[in-house]
């Protein structure tokens, strides 16, 4: 079975999956960000578009935002 990653985010919303616990950046950690996601890489990127997508409020941290990285087609960016 293949999933999306929206369709993972909206599962563990169902599931009261603790995302707040969850990690996928790359440079969080490094650089002074301690705790927070960068919000600049890939797969910061592809965690905010998942929640968004998914309609699934976003708990996490990130030092930068990354809408301003995130195309999603047929939507403009804010």
């Amino acid at each position: 079975m293949r999933f999306s990653k929206a369709q993972i985010a909206r599962l563990g919303a169902n599931l009261n999956v603790p995302f707040e616990l969850t990690w996928s950046c790359y440079e969080g950690g490094n650089e002074g960000l301690g705790d927070q996601h960068c919000g600049v890489c890939g797969t910061c990127v592809e965690r905010y578009e998942a929640f968004k997508v998914a309609g699934v409020p976003d708990p996490t941290v990130y030092a930068n935002d990354p809408e301003q990285y995130l195309h999603i087609p047929g939507q403009a960016n804010a």
